[in-house]
């Protein structure tokens, strides 16, 4: 049977770049990568929404707007939790992750470094 022929019990090769990493740590930093870009948007929007309102007087123009981003934070925050558990960050590193995404732009920052060290094996 010649090897080049897919069969079910095998697996996908890993994307570029992740091929020492556990699968599990892949998938985790995959979901993080996501939501924290996300997250790192929303907290954009908010931050606008908030200087409209309070600086210029523009009133509550999307009420709905913060408890969204609540949600997107909090989803954040356990995706962050559970790749720091599986990629065995020390609390503070996990931590320091987790502040980053409280502050404008520093978000994108973080996604990128916990990107390229989880990457390089380093732990936070």
């Amino acid at each position: 049977m010649p090897s080049d022929i897919p069969t079910p019990h095998r697996t996908a090769p890993a994307p570029a770049g992740t091929v020492g990493l556990a699968p599990k740590v892949r998938v985790a930093l995959g979901r993080f990568r996501v939501v924290s870009l996300i997250e790192s948007i929303a907290l954009l929007i908010l931050v606008v929404l908030m200087v409209i309102r309070y600086v210029f007087d523009g009133g509550n123009i999307a009420p709905f707007w913060p408890p969204i981003h609540g949600v997107i934070f909090f989803g954040y925050f356990l995706l962050t939790l559970d790749l720091g558990y599986k990629a065995r960050w020390s609390p503070l590193g996990t931590l320091g992750i987790i502040v980053a995404g409280c502050i404008p732009f520093l978000s994108f920052w973080a996604e990128r470094k916990v990107h390229t060290s989880v990457l390089a094996g380093r732990k936070l």
